[in-house]
């Protein structure tokens, strides 16, 4: 972009408010400290780095999580990061006006168990009280991230700045969009797993198999926003064509209708074609599920049946699991306050669900290793500490 002599200046204020948006309940990783150490100067650094034009985005950090599936994750370097909320700032407000209430990722308000609610909603709501025939419809798409062509989400999020921004900051705000859309991180990263963390990470997991064209870095801000920004076409495709009741997360979607098994069989490859052809996205092969609506549905953490909502088999495996490193590590001893807040996490998540067998195995497991520290309140609901003296 070069310099921006006799350009809009943005104003100092705006760096600061996404600085504070940016380090709100995160914490505080060594790149943060480092950039909170001198925290007004690099402040101003920054604020004159985009404001001359001479801002570059810098070295990220890539490192394979393994749960709940296996996966690569690009962290940012934080003044990066600080960027991202700039951006995100003046969108979300746009997006959330924009995309379709169907859409349940990375959205206030929404999350995993809005989206669970919302199929369960439909289920009762197409079936008339369960008395009328439907069948479920759930599919994904194959490496979503990874296949998303950087060039037309560019294209798209210029067009829709132009349409509907007009602060005197659009051109700063289409400069930042675009430079972060088409960054590629692979080429300037460190990687903190070791290389053989990447063994058996499917070729299109990963950006380090893409081209310069194709691929968000999993693990930005910008990057769930904007998938969101681009399954809006799809989720208003498929519903423009008669199936109205799709909830989606971000790449996972759950349809109820009670139009005919041959016409859900018959969309499905005009689905597929469009799909190809206007986002260059791909319906995955192995993932399509289409049953009897009392066959229910697994979908985002959640087991959604007629008359009830269970808790996924793989979301239990993962929390006994937690919680068995959490106990075997001592951390329920030697960080006391942290140990409490994860297992009230899974507790609370689990109270929105049929699973009292899984507070109780998570009750039983905690007070078989210290039952004069912690105490359970009525069905398991929540812990509590009784003793602190004895931390």
């Amino acid at each position: 972009m070069g310099k921006r002599q006799g350009r809009y200046l943005i104003p100092l204020g705006t760096v600061w408010d996404a600085y504070y948006d940016c380090v709100k309940n995160k914490r505080n990783t060594m790149n943060a400290m480092l950039f909170n150490a001198d925290l007004e100067h690099n402040i101003r650094r920054l604020w004159r780095d985009i404001n001359e034009g001479t801002y570059t985005i810098g070295r990220s950090i890539a490192f394979i999580v393994e749960h709940p599936v296996k996966r690569e994750v690009f962290a940012a370097d934080f003044r990066d990061r600080i960027v991202h909320h700039w951006i995100c700032l003046r969108l979300i407000p746009m997006f959330e006006a924009y995309l379709s209430p169907r859409m349940f990722s990375n959205r206030t308000g929404k999350g995993t168990l809005g989206a669970i609610y919302n199929v369960a909603f439909d289920l009762y709501n197409v079936t008339d009280g369960y008395n009328r025939d439907a069948w479920i419809w759930k599919f994904d798409l194959r490496g979503f991230f990874m296949s998303i062509d950087k060039r037309l989400l560019n294209f798209k999020l210029q067009a829709f700045i132009d349409e509907r921004y007009d602060a005197p900051d659009k051109p700063v705000l289409k400069w930042l969009t675009q430079m972060v859309v088409m960054h590629c991180p692979q080429k300037n990263c460190i990687r903190k797993s070791k290389p053989e963390a990447w063994e058996g990470l499917r070729p299109e997991k990963s950006l380090f198999n893409q081209d310069d064209w194709h691929g968000l870095a999993i693990g930005n801000l910008t990057s769930q926003l904007f998938a969101n920004f681009t399954l809006m076409d799809m989720v208003r495709f498929v519903q423009d064509h008669g199936f109205e009741d799709i909830t989606q997360y971000v790449d996972d979607c759950t349809v109820v209708t009670a139009r005919q098994k041959e016409d859900i069989l018959a969309f499905i490859p005009v689905l597929r074609t469009w799909l190809r052809q206007a986002l260059g996205l791909e319906l995955h092969p192995r993932k399509c599920y289409l049953q009897h609506y009392t066959k229910g549905v697994p979908f985002v953490g959640g087991i959604i049946k007629p008359h009830r909502v269970y808790i996924s088999k793989r979301t239990i495996r993962r929390g006994l699991a937690k919680l068995h490193y959490l106990l075997e590590s001592g951390a329920y001893l030697t960080n006391p306050e942290a140990f409490l807040a994860s297992v009230n996490s899974y507790l609370g998540m689990s109270q929105h669900f049929r699973a009292y067998k899984f507070r109780k195995e998570i009750a039983d497991r905690v007070l078989a290793r210290h039952s004069g520290l912690y105490a359970f309140t009525k069905d398991c609901k929540s812990m509590v500490i009784i003793n602190p003296s004895m931390i």
